[in-house]
């Protein structure tokens, strides 16, 4: 069970990574600030008649037509009933403010994603996130087998899916985690800023590096240990370094193979790849 409610504390794990400069405290006041309050001074407006609205930035942040608005008070409604009793009831204690469409990064192009904003009766800010969810790239490719985790049933809405799968994954998740269907297409909510941070590694020490790694390590081998049959892995994996150093001869030949292809891309010619290693994992 400790594994199940492993957590990594911010302030306790940058404390350990030894980090060039006061990079440590940077990334924690940064992280800190990266909230709805943040969000709504920066990409938000207050309307001649006092209303909060969103500044558009075409192409990036516009406003979503009439016809759309006309649902947005039942889709929310919706999406309330699918959060813990607590948040909803701290919803309940705001009004839907404004919605825009958001243009999504690389890695959800073809998606759509919108912003909302909500005020409170003190004339405090929260703002949702809300991402389509389409099916499973992984489902399309394999068939699921004993080993696959079931937290929703295989019919189960994609939004339902994502949100209950995070939860899954994640010692803590975000409060506000719920879904929606709209138009025949599946939607996952979440907070639009929920103090997030990363680290230059650039800056990082040899030692700090090594720590921060493993950091990440733990909380990637948290999510791996939420598989149904955990054990398997384990066996797998056994007591010898074997897989161990077969990850690292991977990896160094990834970085290799990187940094050829960035030469290549550079310089105009095409890269060969580099020669991989025999050792099984």
């Amino acid at each position: 069970m400790g594994v199940a409610w492993r957590e990594l504390e911010i302030p306790l794990e940058l404390a350990r990574v030894r980090i060039q400069g006061q990079q440590a405290i940077r990334v924690e006041v940064i992280a800190r600030a990266r909230t709805s309050v943040q969000a709504a001074a920066r990409m938000t407006e207050t309307s001649a008649e006092g209303l909060v609205r969103f500044r558009e930035e075409p192409p990036v942040l516009t406003h979503i037509e009439p016809a759309e608005e006309q649902q947005v008070g039942a889709l929310f409604e919706q999406y309330r009933g699918t959060v813990r009793p607590d948040v909803a009831l701290l919803l309940s204690r705001y009004a839907l403010t404004d919605i825009a469409r958001r243009v999504v990064g690389v890695g959800s192009v073809g998606t759509r994603c919108y912003v909302v904003v909500l005020t409170g009766a003190n004339g405090d800010h929260l703002m949702l996130q809300v991402k389509q969810a389409n099916p499973s790239v992984v489902a399309t490719a394999m068939t699921p087998n004993e080993t696959t985790p079931r937290p929703v049933p295989a019919d189960a809405p994609n939004g339902l899916r994502v949100t209950a799968n995070q939860q899954v994954l994640q010692a803590v998740s975000d409060p506000f985690l719920g879904h929606l269907e709209a138009n025949g297409r599946d939607y996952y909510v979440r907070q639009f800023w929920d103090m997030k941070g990363s680290l230059d590694v650039s800056a990082v020490s040899a030692a700090g590096f090594t720590e921060y790694a493993t950091a990440c390590a733990r909380l990637l081998a948290r999510g791996h240990c939420q598989s149904p049959l955990v054990h398997w892995v384990a066996g797998y994996l056994g007591g010898s370094p074997e897989f161990d150093q077969a990850v690292v001869e991977w990896s160094l030949a990834y970085a290799r193979q990187v940094a050829l292809d960035f030469a290549a891309f550079t310089s105009g010619q095409p890269s060969a790849p580099t020669r991989r290693s025999t050792r099984k994992a």
